[in-house]
């Protein structure tokens, strides 16, 4: 879904049927798994410095320890969160778009970061980096907000651990966070796929525009929403599912005095 998201976003094929059949014919479905490489390696990564940072910051908002975090609160943690994950998404994001756009077999993930390297400088690992700030910054406010009213939505804030509803609310807020800024992950996508061709994100938005209409700044969105709902069913239910584990309550007659 992610490698056919970024195909519409920065192709010529607009469908995401269109898309798929092109891939298949000319790739096989080995295609489909481009840039697989750097997410993976460091998605584990990426989401313990996502949540403890939301975690740190939401401490630090709350008035009362232990309290549920306000919808403001949360949202404004996870902003934070957002934040301090951009230096890692930037590069990772700009090596995958580059993998997932060349036809053919794509050069390795270490190839791609040092022909870079000697082009641009280590700077030029970090291109697109203020469109993903704007990106990522109220979008990761958006997912823990919509997480937590998700949650209250169908009565399970309170719960521990995996469950139906945990998964529910992590797809809906998966989806919520996307739809608030897509159209910024569209740029950020054209702008790292071309670095010759625009000179920021803002030139890239509007000679976007321009060329192809606002319809384009909402391309690839089907796949987009379709991979959201159920990866970020995973990640919260991994999530509730390790800290019920990992932060067990103190058995009776053992709590602190």
């Amino acid at each position: 879904m992610d490698t056919l998201r970024t195909r519409q976003q920065t192709g010529s094929v607009s469908s995401l049927r269109g898309v798929a059949s092109l891939l298949l014919k000319t790739e096989g479905a080995s295609g489909l798994f481009k840039g697989i490489a750097a997410p993976l390696a460091t998605s584990a990564a990426y989401n313990a410095l996502c949540f403890q940072v939301y975690a740190s910051a939401g401490r630090a908002l709350s008035r009362k320890h232990g309290e549920p975090l306000s919808y403001l609160h949360s949202f404004l943690a996870g902003c934070a969160a957002g934040a301090a994950t951009t230096l890692m998404v930037t590069p990772v994001d700009l090596i995958k778009i580059a993998q997932q756009t060349t036809a053919g077999r794509a050069a390795g993930t270490v190839r791609i970061a040092r022909n870079i390297v000697r082009r641009e400088g280590v700077l030029g690992l970090f291109r697109g980096a203020p469109v993903t700030l704007l990106r990522d910054v109220p979008s990761t406010g958006v997912y823990y907000a919509a997480y937590d009213a998700s949650r209250d939505a169908l009565g399970s804030r309170h719960s521990t651990g995996a469950n139906a509803s945990t998964l529910l609310a992590g797809s809906l807020a998966g989806c919520a966070a996307w739809l608030s800024i897509y159209p910024l992950d569209v740029i950020k996508s054209r702008q790292q796929a071309d670095p010759h061709m625009y000179k920021g994100w803002v030139d890239c938005a509007r000679r976007s525009v321009a060329k192809e209409g606002w319809r384009v700044l909402w391309r690839g969105l089907p796949a987009c929403l379709l991979r959201a709902a159920v990866v970020n069913a995973f990640i919260f239910g991994a999530y509730e599912a390790s800290m019920e584990l990992l932060v067990k309550p103190p058995k009776r007659g053992q709590e602190k005095k």
